[in-house]
């Protein structure tokens, strides 16, 4: 009876797997709608209000989804397929582990290991949605200093803010460079430099991003002097980066405590007793 159960729910993942397929391949977005994303900083891809998957998915699930997907610069992914993802991730892992419990003729133990790897399976894509938001986060705190070093020299040079962060991008490389020019084909396309910054903060959802972002919206309001307001930022956010360099150093001793106890002690003590063992069994 285990086994039937667990082969129906094996037959319902994949049967629910198939249908958030076909609903999505059936699916589309119109141009205009895919447009305005675009421009809102949201997917590219987004769900229409009426269709199936965005019926079955929750409202809230979905909008935290699809920050997530902007942060990690997968815009071509929408939440309903990340879900249909989590589904189909979860069908192989209970179908691999319903085949170990069959093949092993094993018992409750088998069929909890099989749960227990339909979960890991469908935790996979949720693993690797959450290293591509720390990696690209990661890439715009080590560009962003120099950035803002290249932007106030042009600013103090008498070059225009959107020269200047033109020119700046072209010397740097990665998640910053490539939406600061989408940033600057939004500028081109009309929108106010004010809106497409906040845009860029909301998309990569950086702390001295944002910090910078809002500096830059307040000075260009009040009149300030941008170009030494961003020397400060960059002097700043430097300062963060090797406070942070000195945070994971100081870790470092605490995180090597597993594996020298797991690895190193065990072959200190082998070199240390194994030859007394040695001796006292050969005295004999």
């Amino acid at each position: 009876m285990i086994f039937f159960g667990l082969i129906a729910a094996v037959a319902a993942f994949v049967g629910a797997a198939l249908f958030l397929l076909v609903t999505m391949v059936a699916g589309g977005n119109p141009g205009v709608t895919r447009k305005l994303a675009e421009l809102e900083g949201r997917s590219t891809k987004r769900d229409s209000k009426g269709s199936v998957v965005a019926r079955m998915l929750g409202g809230d699930w979905q909008r935290r989804t699809a920050r997530r997907l902007v942060q990690a610069g997968w815009y071509d992914v929408t939440p309903a397929q990340l879900g249909m993802r989590y589904l189909m991730f979860g069908s192989l892992g209970a179908i691999a582990g319903l085949a170990a419990a069959i093949f092993e003729h094993g018992g409750l133990m088998w069929v909890l290991g099989a749960l227990m790897a339909t979960g890991v399976a469908a935790s996979l894509p949720n693993h690797h949605l959450d290293r591509a938001v720390k990696a690209r986060k990661r890439g715009v705190q080590l560009a962003l200093p120099n950035l803002l070093d290249m932007v106030a020299t042009s600013v103090q040079a008498g070059i225009a803010l959107n020269g200047a962060l033109a020119s700046a991008i072209e010397a740097i490389d990665g998640p910053l460079a490539e939406e600061l020019r989408t940033t600057l084909n939004e500028i081109r396309l009309g929108r106010s430099r004010a809106e497409a910054l906040t845009a860029l903060a909301a998309r990569l959802a950086h702390e001295d991003l944002t910090t910078v972002v809002t500096a830059i919206v307040q000075s260009e309001r009040l009149g300030g002097n941008i170009a030494g307001m961003l020397t400060d930022l960059a002097v700043e956010s430097r300062e963060k980066r090797m406070l942070r360099a000195e945070e994971i150093a100081a870790q470092l001793p605490v995180k090597m405590a597993i594996p020298m106890a797991l690895f190193m002690l065990p072959a200190l003590f082998l070199m240390i007793f194994a030859p007394v063992v040695a001796d006292f069994y050969g005295g004999k």
